[in-house]
């Protein structure tokens, strides 16, 4: 018979009604910081050996400039006196009927989960009416129990009912937050307790819409909130539905779906009822907009270091003045309505340039030019694009940073991503440890930094990072002397350390470098964490047997060592072996030229030096990547190559 009551209940009181339009008996909000009640009549006594005090309130008693609640503490110890410890409150009912009963409750992690609602008509004899169970740790608002179904509470001078803790189950209380433990010590708060009634002998009516729910056009991502008013006698329930799915928690006079997408989008109503009948809304619909799509290209040109991706959809850049970032920006609407855009720049700056065509329909392309000078030095740019149709808005943003002149002399010059395990290899062990790491494949990889500059620079606070994640960070002050090197290896973090010419530090965060052979992205950020270089490299770029270093010299592009070097790696040295303040004397090659032959293809010729042996470098573009062409060439000529209608190519020849 328990078990029955108990169900029913719950289900009455899942159907949140209207309470405030009723009228309220007593109502205890706490914010005078007494157990005496806010409004109205009636007793509030702590029950069992709780104890009580008095803290922050709920949310919803915002209207208070002293927002209080009860907070109770002391509940039996665990798997004793059930049901016996919480909160007392008695209400003359006397001239009211259809009493409904709602408040605010916080748990906190280690009170019980499980408290039970009790009722009474001679404030003596209590039955059940509510298990409810705390969905977790923190408030839920408006516990509503509904008991005009239990006449004898209504104008009634003895009317009373509690909320006391209870057993989870096996004769145990459990902790409010699941992975906590129970605590006799957790604490519950009381706000806003409300009893509310109708007047006795009030003429009833059937609910009538006032004012029909209003058709919606959202944009995606936003809040839609459909609202209906409706009068008649109290309580009225309402009842949400999305087409023929009644909606779940939908039984406010307002309904709120954060967050829309399409699949919210269709036809809206609710059902208003109370005692006396129900009626349906019209219906209304919910349109989700979708924003516009921005697509862009970025180009780089003009860099004086390549080793960035000349062409790529990257949002965030390094720029050293005199590059210069071109981004073509394509701007569609998937459901055809007209775009427009309007752009920014945070800070001001002279040196970028938009040219936004007028739109075409639901379409809209522009270029975005941007060069900074040396006057924008240390400073970070967020370049804004933000295109807009009848509702909707898509913003994309470009970080550039402009790195200061001290910054811009920190190169990398060199990384190796596919160290060996063979012993055999002339690439195996490259950083001479003694004895070699147990992990070569991983903890062999390094990246070497050079301080061009004349001066000291201190790293702390900079970090290297791949395509994943941060790899390395300098925690402490890592001074680079003038003109030198360091190198940041794999790993491990404690033992087998390099017996290099410079100083060493293996990466200390995330598994070491982690650098993919078959192609990763290495960025080099400054203390702030803005992105002082950003080097991509594709699988092509990943020698055998032989790291990639930059050459002829540190602004060149990177080529695969053994090509240009007589050893496979150079750790912390230039490719030729010597140090990085000593300078290297490249070989001169006289009267290189490029013959076009009557046949279409082309003869590279030069002048020969009997005993040296050449290199030929091709790229696409003039600042690279070269790839080598062909390699061990005697004599002074090369031939024959095949080009085909529009083709554009660029040599270089080397003699290492």
């Amino acid at each position: 018979m328990r078990k029955a009551a108990l169900t029913i209940i719950v289900a009455i009181a899942l159907r949140t009604s209207n309470v405030l339009s009723q009228t309220v008996i007593a109502q205890w909000n706490f914010n005078a910081e007494s157990l005496d009640p806010s409004l109205g009549q009636g007793t509030a006594t702590l029950l069992g050996n709780v104890t009580s005090t008095f803290a922050t309130g709920s949310a919803g008693d915002s209207g208070s400039t002293s927002n209080r609640a009860l907070s109770i503490a002391g509940f039996p110890a665990q798997g004793k006196a059930a049901r016996t410890a919480g909160v007392q409150f008695a209400v003359d009912t006397t001239g009211y009927e259809n009493i409904v009963v709602w408040w605010d409750q916080r748990f906190s992690s280690t009170a019980s989960r499980r408290a039970v609602f009790q009722m009474s008509a001679d404030g003596e004899t209590f039955s059940d009416a509510l298990v409810f169970d705390a969905p977790g740790e923190g408030w839920t608002n408006k516990v509503t129990i509904d008991l005009t179904n239990y006449p004898d509470l209504s104008n009634n001078p003895l009317f009373a009912f509690r909320i006391v803790s209870d057993f989870y189950e096996n004769d145990s209380y459990a902790p409010a937050k699941p992975d906590s433990a129970y605590s006799s010590a957790g604490t519950w708060r009381f706000d806003r307790v409300t009893i509310t009634g109708s007047i006795i002998g009030a003429p009833l009516e059937p609910p009538v819409i006032l004012e029909q729910p209003a058709d919606l056009a959202i944009p995606a991502g936003a809040e839609a909130v459909f609202s209906v008013t409706a009068s008649g006698s109290e309580p009225l329930y309402y009842q949400w539905w999305f087409g023929d799915s009644m909606i779940l928690g939908g039984t406010n006079s307002t309904l709120e779906i954060p967050c829309v997408g399409k699949t919210n989008e269709g036809i809206y109503r609710v059902v208003v009822s109370n005692r006396i009948g129900s009626v349906t809304s019209a219906p209304a619909s919910l349109r989700v907009i979708n924003p516009p799509t921005i697509q862009f290209t970025n180009v780089l040109e003009n860099l004086l270091r390549p080793g960035d991706a000349p062409t790529n959809t990257y949002s965030e850049f390094a720029l050293q003045p005199g590059e210069i970032l071109t981004a073509h920006v394509f701007i569609s609407d998937s459901e055809g309505s007209p775009v427009s855009a309007m752009v920014g720049c945070d800070p001001p700056t002279q040196g970028i340039s938009w040219l936004l065509n007028p739109p075409v329909g639901a379409t809209l392309a522009g270029t975005l030019r941007f060069s900074p000078s040396e006057n924008n030095s240390g400073q970070l740019f967020s370049i804004r694009l933000s295109a807009h149709n009848e509702l909707a808005t898509n913003t994309v943003v470009w970080k550039v940073y402009v790195p200061t002149h001290e910054e811009r002399n920190v190169v990398l010059t060199e990384y190796l991503a596919n160290p060996t395990s063979s012993a055999e290899s002339p690439l195996f062990n490259p950083l001479r440890r003694d004895p070699p790491a147990p992990n070569p494949t991983q903890q062999d990889e390094f990246i070497e930094l050079v301080n061009l500059s004349g001066t000291e620079i201190d790293l702390h606070g900079w970090t290297i990072s791949d395509s994943a994640q941060v790899r390395h960070r300098f925690a402490d002050s890592f001074v680079v002397s003038p003109h030198g090197a360091i190198v940041i290896y794999g790993g491990p973090t404690s033992e087998y350390p390099p017996t290099l010419d410079v100083p060493s530090i293996p990466a200390n965060l995330n598994s070491g470098l982690s650098l993919n052979n078959t192609g990763d992205t290495i960025l080099v950020r400054n203390a702030e964490s803005n992105l002082v270089c950003r080097i991509v490299y594709t699988a092509k770029m990943v020698a055998p047997d032989a790291s990639m270093t930059r050459w002829p010299d540190a602004s060149g592009p990177f080529v695969p060592h053994a090509t240009v070097a007589q050893t496979p790696a150079s750790p912390g040295l230039q490719p030729d072996g010597k140090k990085w303040n000593e300078q290297t004397q490249a070989n001169q090659i006289q009267g290189f030229r490029v013959v076009f032959q009557a046949d279409g293809n082309l003869r590279l010729s030069w002048e020969n030096v009997e005993t040296a042996t050449y290199t030929i470098w091709a790229a696409e573009r003039i600042d690279g990547p070269y790839s080598p062409l062909a390699t061990g060439l005697k004599g002074g000529e090369y031939g024959e190559i095949s080009t085909g209608p529009g083709q554009c190519r660029f040599y270089r020849i080397s003699s290492p």
